[in-house]
């Protein structure tokens, strides 16, 4: 693809195609041409020049696809914000420092999906946690502390 030079073919490029912001000019990648090419796909933010990477740019990029958390700058990387990439992709759970995963972010991860099981540390797989996860996929129970198989095989007989 050319190199896009304008603003009015640059809009019109990213809302067609998000990627196409790649192939604009750098000085024609502005703020909103980026935010608009994220909200149409939230990886896009890859292609988003390190200065317009906001934290409103980036919220917009999880909210849209969990996944582009991969590309946030540590510095945006917030509770809050980690938390709207696992309600968006609960295997975005990847890309949450360890630090900001708590219960709460945990479990949001695992109830978007299961999967995300595989990233709760240990100290944070609670009954609830353990039982969100084992509901989807019963697998997961030999991956549920012992002292929690009792109290989650009990519950999954009642459903």
């Amino acid at each position: 693809m050319a190199k896009i030079t304008t603003t009015k073919k640059a809009t019109a490029a990213v809302k067609e195609r998000d990627s196409a912001i790649n192939h604009a000019l750098d000085e024609l990648r502005a703020a909103e041409l980026c935010m608009e090419a994220v909200r149409n796909d939230g990886t896009a933010i890859v292609y988003v020049p390190y200065e317009f990477r906001t934290l409103e740019l980036c919220l917009e990029a999880v909210r849209q696809n969990g996944g582009a958390l991969k590309y946030v700058p540590d510095e945006h990387r917030t509770p809050e914000l980690c938390l709207e990439a696992v309600r968006s992709s609960g295997d975005a759970i990847v890309y949450v420092p360890d630090r900001l995963r708590t219960a709460e972010l945990c479990l949001q991860a695992v109830k978007n999906c299961y999967c995300a099981f595989e990233y709760v540390p240990d100290e944070l797989r609670t009954l609830e946690i353990c039982f969100a996860a084992v509901k989807h996929d019963g697998d997961t129970l030999r991956f549920v502390p012992f002292s929690l198989r009792a109290q989650i095989k009990a519950a999954l007989n009642k459903r």
